[in-house]
């Protein structure tokens, strides 16, 4: 029975995992197709996108990492409830 336990742990584990990683990839991708958008109305450059998308890929790798933080200091079940 315990080693059922942890089956079902590891898997639930596993697709917390899985869809966050989807999600953050899709959180980039969404980035990727609005640039077209972002250069036509901004008349901006392949370098402007770039750093567009690298300022982008900047923050959201902060955050991440702060809220990893924060999830080790005050607990992760209280910072993904908190949002």
């Amino acid at each position: 029975m315990a080693k059922t336990n942890r089956l079902l742990t590891g898997r639930r584990s596993l697709a917390v995992i899985c869809t966050i990683l989807f999600l953050t990839f899709l959180d980039n991708t969404v980035v990727s197709v609005i640039l077209s958008n972002i250069q036509s109305n901004l008349s901006a450059g392949v370098q402007a996108l770039q750093w567009i998308v690298d300022a982008y890929m900047l923050a959201f790798a902060v955050l991440m990492l702060a809220g990893g933080t924060l999830g080790d200091i005050l607990g992760r079940k209280k910072v993904l409830i908190s949002g």
